[in-house]
């Protein structure tokens, strides 16, 4: 066994060598022996460059996730404002939990959206249905973290699709609501009106 560790040794130095090497040779217009730039072309590529501007926020959304149901300030049901929304997301439970939000397409059916999801932890029978929005993908017990999400106006469903330990999704447990967001300002500009960092 040991006499073919050195073999796969060398083939993972190879591989990482081969990398190095393709990298430098990607990594600008320097030759082999060192940098061929003037002091004005390395200030020009080195500066840092302007960070785009969060979007302004509508509103703040506070979830505590707990087994298997979501704890949301304020009530989900007097409504929010469609548009940029900080979630600030706690898991207060024992199991890792999501929160991810998914807008109903005009015109669909409910029963139908139900009918699709039923029994299925992978959320792929439902997908045709809905527009995903974003959210926080997976966070363990004990953890908090903080997103933002652009929400659109209508029906927005939000669910947790981490598996139990048997593999049952924590949504088809419970752990969905759905949200009435109502119609708002428009969205700004992440980069702002001017288009400036």
């Amino acid at each position: 066994m040991r006499s073919g560790a050195p073999v796969r040794i060398r083939g993972l130095a190879a591989v990482y060598i081969a990398l190095a090497a393709f990298a430098i040779g990607c990594g600008g217009g320097g030759t082999a022996g060192g940098s061929d730039t003037s002091d004005e072309d390395a200030a020009t590529t080195s500066a840092p460059q302007p960070r785009e501007r969060l979007p302004e926020t509508v509103q703040t959304l506070g979830i505590d996730a707990t087994e298997y149901a979501f704890e949301i300030d304020p009530d989900e049901l007097e409504g929010l404002e469609a548009g940029w929304t900080r979630l600030e997301f706690d898991n207060v439970g024992q199991e890792p939990h999501q929160v991810m939000f998914a807008r109903i397409k005009d015109g669909v059916d409910m029963a139908e959206l139900a009918a699709a999801g039923a029994n299925d932890s992978s959320g792929a029978g439902a997908i045709e249905f809905v527009d995903m929005i974003g959210g926080v993908s997976y966070i363990g017990p004990g953890q908090q973290t903080t997103a933002l999400v652009d929400l659109t106006e209508g029906p927005v469903l939000a669910m947790c699709y981490v598996p139990d330990r048997n593999g049952v999704a924590h949504a088809l447990l419970g752990m969905s609501t759905t949200l009435t967001v109502a119609g708002g300002s428009a969205s700004p500009d992440p980069a702002g009106a001017d288009g400036a960092g």
